[in-house]
């Protein structure tokens, strides 16, 4: 990677690809913390959405990579494009739900009813979805 950005290769240029995206957004998913440093400091843009319509925040959010979800938060990353609080949610992280309240990550009906789904259905209650919908309920407006 580090080569053909040396050479001149686009960090925001999407895969052609059916199943590929955006590097950083594959960069997160994956939760592989020096690539994603190193697109951001090679000028990758933390709020892209790439074609399914998700960010690269997003991709952390949902596969509770917070440490990638830090480092993208760090650089300004905005939490509520393409609500990744929605994706921290669907993983039960309550680690990356939490981060993202912290950065100012506006409430999202469509989060807590994912975190309330998930924890009904979780009987052995050995996912972090209850925490998480009790984090979203106390974060909601009055």
């Amino acid at each position: 990677m580090e080569l053909l950005l040396d050479v001149g290769a686009n960090p925001n240029l999407e895969s052609r690809a059916e199943s590929d995206g955006l590097p950083l957004c594959a960069a997160a998913c994956w939760g592989y913390l020096a690539v994603v440093q190193s697109l951001l400091r090679r000028g990758a843009d933390p709020d892209l959405i790439e074609a399914g319509g998700s960010t690269a925040l997003w991709w952390a959010a949902r596969n509770g990579h917070v440490e990638v979800l830090t480092v993208l938060l760090e650089a300004e990353a905005d939490p509520n494009v393409a609500s990744p609080l929605v994706g921290a949610a669907q993983h039960g992280s309550v680690a990356a739900t939490r981060l993202l309240l912290e950065h100012g990550a506006k409430q999202q009906p469509e989060a807590l009813e994912w975190a309330e789904r998930l924890a009904a259905s979780d009987a052995e209650g050995e996912t972090g979805h209850s925490e998480v919908a009790d984090l979203l309920r106390a974060s909601a407006p009055r």
